[in-house]
């Protein structure tokens, strides 16, 4: 039986090949490294525009969405957003969202996994270690 491979993205334009949002950021960098000119300025254009939104809120990474979050906020000129005005229509608008959205939901994830199971208030009462008095105070 064949296993799936990750899918190798390339930007269009360049030879720049990436599988993953952090292999995107590391071939941003690689552009954005190069020289002052229109070539540079392409490649930045159909970088942004070849990484679709599924890989990031795919991403499981919170660190590596925080980078790109920074990247595409804050980070070199051409990958950070454009100022007020001009963002509905620009390619980083929909990648942030999608990312804020992702590392939500893995807040959301690590947050629920450390709940004890059970009755929440008597549980979170027996995990704080809570005498048995002030349990049965608490509890309805």
């Amino acid at each position: 039986m064949l296993s799936a491979l990750p899918t190798e993205y390339v930007t269009p334009g360049t030879r720049l090949v990436w599988r993953d949002l952090a292999g995107w950021l590391e071939a941003a960098r690689r552009i954005n490294g190069r020289r002052a000119s229109e070539a540079r300025h392409h490649a930045i254009a159909a970088h942004l525009a070849a990484l679709p939104v599924t890989l990031v809120s795919g991403c499981d990474a919170p660190a590596i969405l925080e980078q790109a979050l920074a990247w595409w906020i804050h980070g070199a000129s051409g990958f950070c957003r454009p100022p007020r005005g001009l963002r509905a229509d620009a390619p980083q608008t929909p990648l942030i969202v999608a990312a804020r959205n992702r590392l939500t939901q893995l807040a959301r994830a690590a947050d629920r996994a450390g709940m004890p199971d059970g009755d929440n208030l008597r549980a979170a009462h027996a995990a704080a270690g809570a005498p048995e008095s002030e349990r049965r105070a608490s509890s309805p």
